[in-house]
């Protein structure tokens, strides 16, 4: 995998996808493309889930209480504003999230490979906020 680092878009699929980002008309149908090109029907490859991955720390960077995303190659965050969390987006993500972090996953076997844990515990943590876990866990800390 072409990563510089273990964050969602230090990888080279990620950071070509943050351009399409970028140029993208209509940013709420390339999240979905993204979401579903990760969740064929075929196992995500690494291209795809990798994406997938930056696409949804992106999405979940817009909720309440989001941590931004961080992208150290560009100047400056080159991510416009994220749309509104909506059920459809949110399922989407959650599902592509599902397919990266299955066991045998490409992704998943790639980190594993580099002995790397932090990517995979990111991500559970970035797909239970997404699924709204964290806010439930809030709600009952209350």
């Amino acid at each position: 995998m072409g990563a510089w680092g273990t964050g969602p878009f230090e990888n080279d699929d990620a950071a070509d996808w943050a351009w399409e980002l970028e140029a993208a008309d209509d940013r709420t149908a390339l999240l979905l493309e993204t979401f579903a090109a990760a969740t064929g029907e075929a196992p995500a490859g690494l291209p795809e889930a990798s994406t997938a991955v930056a696409a949804a720390a992106w999405l979940a960077s817009g909720l309440p209480g989001g941590d931004a995303v961080e992208v150290d190659w560009a100047e400056e965050p080159p991510h416009p504003t994220p749309p509104a969390v909506t059920d459809t987006l949110r399922a989407a993500a959650v599902g592509a999230l599902d397919a990266a972090l299955a066991e045998g996953s490409e992704w998943r076997e790639a980190w594993a490979e580099e002995d790397e844990t932090a990517p995979i515990a990111a991500a559970e943590r970035l797909r239970d906020r997404l699924r709204g876990d964290e806010d439930d866990e809030r709600h009952d800390e209350r």
